[in-house]
């Protein structure tokens, strides 16, 4: 209400040649719907005051649901419905921005990677590979706080961003994660499939030039985890 204001009150005083809003109505029923008011004052005093005013006011709802879903469609993973690649890494930026501003908070990334997923789509099909993935994404939406970033950023390789968190945090979480994920085999047409996965994780760090910087530790602790075995957390610092 004070957006549509503002912005009809510039045009009453002059200040705006023209008026035009998009907001939100309520309707009788309790809903919402998006309109378009567009209006022009055609006649004033000698004064300046204005006298009368014309205009239109159009539902633009199903224009605004569209925008909505393009907006979804460039920023997220069509599988899980978790942050792509391309989201991921613009939230990291962020954060990184975040904590260049202000040393005093902290935040870790973390890269994961669901072990022998190629030998799941050979056994199984590719289905109940989707499946796998889909699985995964639940559970680790479900160990995530609201303020946490989870993205899909490769076939079977998953990222997440934890601001306002320190690594004994992260690694709390990570291991809390990696045993929810092998404690729980996905059922896929009447057959159990095992599932385990390998996690690295670094500090976001005030030093790092670019989310890359951050994001190639934790790939190198990514790849140590695997090395040792899999289905493990490895961590890799900043001067690692």
């Amino acid at each position: 209400l004070e957006h549509l204001n503002e912005h009809l009150c510039s045009h009453l005083d002059g200040r705006l040649s023209h008026f035009a809003c998009e907001h939100r109505v309520r309707t009788d029923q309790g809903g919402w719907k998006w309109i378009l008011s567009r209006g022009l004052v055609v006649r004033r005093d000698p004064h300046g005051k204005p006298l009368r005013m014309v205009g239109t006011i159009t539902d633009i709802s199903e224009r605004k649901r569209m925008e909505q879903e393009l907006r979804e469609m460039a920023t997220t993973d069509y599988l899980t419905g978790l942050a792509n690649r391309r989201h991921f890494l613009e939230r990291v930026t962020e954060e990184l921005a975040r904590l260049k501003r202000d040393g005093g908070h902290q935040a870790v990334v973390l890269l994961l990677d669901l072990d022998y997923f190629k030998a799941v789509n050979d056994t199984y099909g590719h289905s109940a590979g989707d499946a796998v993935i889909r699985h995964f994404a639940r559970l680790m939406r479900d160990c995530l706080r609201r303020m946490d970033v989870p993205g899909r950023v490769g076939g079977e390789e998953f990222s997440v961003l934890l601001p306002d968190t320190d690594i004994d945090a992260a690694l709390h979480l990570a291991e809390r994660l990696r045993a929810r994920v092998a404690e729980a085999p996905v059922q896929v047409d009447h057959q159990q499939i095992p599932v385990t996965v390998s996690i690295g994780l670094t500090l976001l760090t005030q030093a790092d030039a670019s989310p890359y910087a951050a994001l190639q530790r934790a790939d190198l602790a990514l790849y140590r985890a695997k090395d040792r075995g899999r289905n493990r957390v490895e961590v890799l610092s900043a001067g690692d």
